[in-house]
């Protein structure tokens, strides 16, 4: 029993480690939310608060978290080719952790970036625009973020927490209404306008965003 177990966690997670082959649209969006399970739509909605709220109050912490999830992709992408997924994923989200502490300032400028990536494609893939060509749009938000990073980090701390959670919040919030099918019809049909969405990210966003500025320092600690 233990080494079946163990042999579907490595397949759930080889399957997590599989890049899509384009930009997931609006349906792949809904379609992953209404096959989140309960416990992972939870976890999202609680991430996404702390993120949103105290991204740069607990912003070594998330450096920390972020760095080490990303550490464990590309640890779980290595360890895929040897047929160790599992531990290539504990060595590489140990590796990416670690090594987030006294990089701190590299790691705020990687996170700006993917951040940038991600929301710059997801606004490419929202307008009428060639879908071949999303990562054109992904790039131009990791250039901004990223090169945001150089002048304010305080901002880009928090502009990157406050969409990184407001993302996180709002899959949470679909991902436990899809539980019950009373709701789940009306869903569809709300989120059937493909602007929808990605303004229910923004508003929480600008709301974290104003919250995070007015009850932080000046300065966010990132050692240059």
């Amino acid at each position: 029993m233990p080494a079946v177990a163990s042999s579907a966690i490595e397949t759930s997670l080889t399957s997590f480690l599989s890049l899509p082959a384009q930009w997931p649209g609006l349906q792949g969006l809904i379609t992953f939310c209404q096959q989140m399970g309960p416990a992972t739509a939870v976890i999202l909605l609680a991430g996404g608060i702390v993120f949103l709220l105290y991204g740069q109050t607990a912003g070594k912490m998330i450096l920390s978290l972020n760095c080490a999830l990303l550490g464990a992709w590309l640890g779980g992408m290595a360890g895929k080719q040897a047929g160790a997924v599992i531990p290539g994923m504990l060595i590489g989200g140990f590796l990416g952790g670690v090594v987030s502490v006294p990089m701190a300032g590299h790691a705020i400028r990687l996170l700006a970036g993917l951040v940038g990536f991600m929301f710059g494609a997801c606004v490419w893939r929202t307008l009428p625009l060639e879908p071949s060509y999303t990562w054109a749009g992904g790039m131009m938000g990791f250039i901004f973020l990223s090169m945001l990073s150089f002048i304010t980090p305080k901002w880009t701390m928090i502009v990157s927490t406050g969409l990184q959670g407001s993302t996180m919040l709002v899959l949470g919030l679909l991902g436990l209404a899809y539980q019950y099918q009373s709701i789940a019809a009306t869903m569809n049909g709300v989120l059937s306008n493909q602007f929808v969405l990605p303004v229910a990210v923004i508003v929480p966003a600008i709301c974290g965003w104003l919250y995070q500025n007015a009850t932080t320092p000046a300065a966010v600690a990132v050692k240059k």
